[in-house]
């Protein structure tokens, strides 16, 4: 991977100060939490202990929402700003880059101990869904804008520990490197099994729905502008260059003519992101 430009390694210098204060706020916020979205701790315990020597689906099924919400069920569920989110299940690494959807929540599940592997699917997935959006900025001569930006986040999980990463990119003008920071794991499953024993409960259990709450409250906005702006940037680009061509630029004769090449021509922003399972 590391070949490749995927540096799998934390790097604690590798992004900067702000992006870092950014990432320890997710883990520390308190978002908004859509009544009835997250079950009682007792139901969760039986069900960590039915899916404990499950399949991958059965995870996926019974632990995933728990961890990481669906987008686009909350939004029906009336949660603010997730309009313009869309999800994907198995989506095909290679074909994010084509897609006019920019990924910026990846979530990669595994099970019987394999979460090590879940965690290098992640990061391979994130870097693509990086990389995309580093080539949209690339196309507006502004790549230099995301180096050392937060620009993608993954969740790694099984059915008892849950790892949660914020994916950066080091950018020069003839190389792209691509690494992670590390905001949060935990053994959720232990921490669930204190909750319930102890009289105090902490909600250490809670904590990884509320990242991924915090990261369509704070993240996908950032997200969503960043898109909106290079890609109005490139149908500008795009309007200019075919007026020009047609001699449509100069005034005078040709405006009928200019307006209705606007209307054929008009390119469609980019104003969806997508969150992949």
């Amino acid at each position: 991977m590391e070949e490749a430009g995927l540096v799998i390694a934390d790097n604690p210098a590798g992004i900067n100060e702000a992006c870092r204060r950014f990432c320890e706020d997710l883990l520390s916020a308190e978002p908004s939490i859509v009544q009835g979205t997250f079950p009682e701790k007792e139901r969760l315990a039986k069900v960590l202990d039915r899916v404990r020597y499950r399949n991958e689906a059965r995870i996926v099924r019974d632990v995933t929402s728990v961890l990481v919400p669906s987008a686009e069920l909350l939004h029906i569920d009336g949660f603010p700003g997730l309009e313009h989110a869309t999800e994907a299940m198995n989506a095909l690494r290679e074909g994010i880059a084509t897609f006019m959807y920019y990924p910026f929540l990846i979530c990669e599940v595994e099970c019987n101990d394999k979460l090590k592997e879940a965690e290098r699917q992640a990061m391979h997935s994130a870097s693509i869904a990086a990389n995309a959006i580093i080539q949209l900025y690339k196309k507006v001569a502004r790549a230099h804008e995301l180096n050392r930006q937060l620009l993608t986040i993954s969740v790694a999980h099984d059915n008892s520990t849950v790892m949660v990463f914020g994916h950066f990119a080091h950018i020069t003008d003839d190389k792209v490197t691509f690494f992670r920071h590390s905001i949060y794991e935990t053994n959720f499953g232990a921490n669930l099994a204190y909750a319930i024993a102890a009289t105090h409960d902490t909600g250490d259990w809670r904590r990884a729905y509320k990242v991924a709450m915090g990261i369509y409250e704070n993240v996908f906005p950032k997200h969503l502008t960043r898109i909106k702006s290079a890609g109005s940037q490139l149908r500008d680009r795009a309007l200019d260059s075919f007026t020009s061509q047609l001699g449509l630029d100069s005034g005078g004769e040709g405006t009928d003519s200019q307006e209705s090449s606007r209307n054929v021509c008009r390119t469609p922003s980019p104003t969806a992101a997508d969150v992949h399972v």
